[in-house]
């Protein structure tokens, strides 16, 4: 018994203090020991909030109609649009959860990094940041 918890301990040590060889690599102004626990945040906060892509833009889609029965008619490609922002935003943030003791921590695979606080824009792919 003795055997294994001293085993468990060496492998948390081991996991605690693997990510400290690749600050080196990384030149962001965030403290050494936030980097990799940001990434973490990043990724919980894009896991929790993914289901909120649906209703976000089925809201964007119906303000495009101008009378109520386009608005209404709009609910439904926003349908299939939110869902693919939420299977998205799902995937980078267990990508980030998964990753976070990995650098890059500044680089994240969505924008907006956060759902919350662009209630109000339009995401678009951009193809010059590739």
């Amino acid at each position: 018994m003795k055997k294994f918890m001293v085993a468990g301990f060496v492998i948390v040590c081991l996991f605690i203090l693997f990510p400290f060889p690749s600050y080196a690599i990384d030149n962001s102004d965030t403290p050494l020991a936030c980097r990799p626990f940001k990434k973490f945040g990043r990724g919980m906060a894009n896991v929790i909030s993914s289901p909120l892509e649906i209703p976000h833009h089925m809201y964007l889609e119906a303000r495009k109609g101008e009378t109520w029965w386009e608005q209404f008619g709009k609910y439904f490609p926003g349908l299939f649009i939110g869902t693919g922002w939420t299977i998205w935003r799902l995937s980078a943030g267990a990508y980030d959860i998964a990753t976070f003791l990995f650098p890059s921590y500044e680089f994240s695979l969505i924008q907006p990094e956060y759902f919350l606080g662009e209630f109000e824009k339009e995401y678009t792919y951009d193809k010059s940041k590739d």
